[in-house]
């Protein structure tokens, strides 16, 4: 490419750009941008899903870790108990 052929491309480039942003004005966005926008959104929204879902698998675990532990301890109050059985 010539150095003209780049200045035309260039020129060209940024009269797109200028006809985009000044006739859609603020209230409104380019084509690309709302979809990327888009994009962006849908990736919030999903982020917001995995940490909710991580957070209820850390509850659940919790639960489960308590239940364990309970289960543990009347094991060991069990054993405490009845010591000649547990050992059979």
């Amino acid at each position: 490419m010539t150095d003209q052929e780049y200045v035309r491309a260039a020129k060209t480039k940024m009269e797109h750009n200028h006809f985009w942003n000044e006739d859609l004005g603020d209230s409104e966005q380019q084509p690309e941008s709302q979809a990327i926008e888009a994009i962006r959104e849908h990736a919030r929204s999903f982020e917001k899903i995995r940490k909710k879902f991580i957070k209820e698998l850390a509850n659940k675990d919790k639960i489960r870790n308590q239940y364990l532990r309970y289960l543990l301890h009347s094991a060991k109050e069990t054993e405490k108990s009845y010591p000649s059985q547990m050992t059979r």
